[in-house]
């Protein structure tokens, strides 16, 4: 049967958000944009590698403590904050 895990990670992390798009892409989850209702809306992208979450490392907080979240150094203009927006890879 399959479960929520809440999974623990080190290092810089994501601000908190809601009304962001994510997706998956070449093993890496994707999180663009968003609101926060404090701070307003953004648009950053952060991306953290999935091929590490496994059991073992649900179990054991420090199994991977150097993966984590990264924010992603984008090319060209980047896009206006933006929020309750699609992705589509």
């Amino acid at each position: 049967m399959s479960s929520w895990n809440e999974i623990f990670v080190q290092g810089k992390v994501p601000a908190r958000r809601c009304h962001h798009a994510s997706f998956c892409y070449k093993g890496r989850f994707y999180i663009f944009g968003g609101q926060d209702i404090k701070e307003g809306a953004y648009s950053d992208l952060w991306s953290i590698e999935l091929a590490w979450i496994n059991e073992e490392a649900i179990r054991n907080e420090e199994e991977r403590a150097d993966e984590g979240w990264r924010e992603e150094k984008t090319k060209g203009e980047v896009p206006q904050s933006i929020y309750h927006h699609k992705a589509l890879v």
